[in-house]
């Protein structure tokens, strides 16, 4: 916890507890971290904690869907899980070259997607004294462009898995520039 009377030391620690963001969700502007669990939360995840490992399950279920259904789909790759570990799944992550497209699609049927890091790391604000520049990391720059996540929570119906994916697979089949 931090108090303080001066609003301008306030903003920053709050700027630094919520990942260094600037005024747009995505420009990280200082070195920050994710430190923004508060009281009535901490309560809340107290209460769900007992819940955890049902609904871990239930993710892995749903994400076990997805990859028979969308196994060697043309386009699209596919998060794996290591050897030896075991995933909790909090994100379904996809790899489309053509991201935008199969998202714009995807959004004209009705289905939710998110991008969570549009810009990588050594391209944010907050890097800037790192001196990165776009083509130093190709390969993060290219996931950048490629990934999405596609809906997943663990009382997300089977049958809504089976329909994403197949609006997946519609999605890179059709043709460049049609729906």
């Amino acid at each position: 916890m931090v108090v303080s009377n001066d609003g301008d030391f306030a903003a920053r620690v709050r700027q630094i507890a919520n990942h260094g963001g600037g005024a747009n969700k995505y420009d990280n502007v200082v070195l920050g971290t994710n430190s923004r669990l508060d009281t009535l939360q901490a309560a809340i995840l107290r209460a769900k904690l007992p819940h955890l490992e049902g609904w871990n399950r239930a993710r892995r279920e749903r994400v076990a869907a997805y990859q028979a259904a969308l196994a060697g789909v043309p386009g699209l790759t596919l998060p794996r899980e290591r050897t030896g570990a075991r995933s909790v799944w909090h994100l379904f992550t996809v790899r489309a070259e053509d991201r935008d497209g199969l998202q714009a699609r995807l959004k004209g049927e009705g289905i939710a997607t998110a991008v969570h890091y549009p810009r990588p790391i050594h391209l944010q604000p907050a890097m800037a004294p790192a001196g990165g520049r776009p083509g130093d990391l190709p390969v993060s720059e290219r996931l950048s462009r490629e990934v999405l996540c596609l809906p997943l929570y663990p009382e997300l119906p089977l049958d809504d898995v089976a329909r994403v994916a197949g609006a997946v697979k519609a999605a890179l089949s059709a043709p460049a520039g049609r729906p």
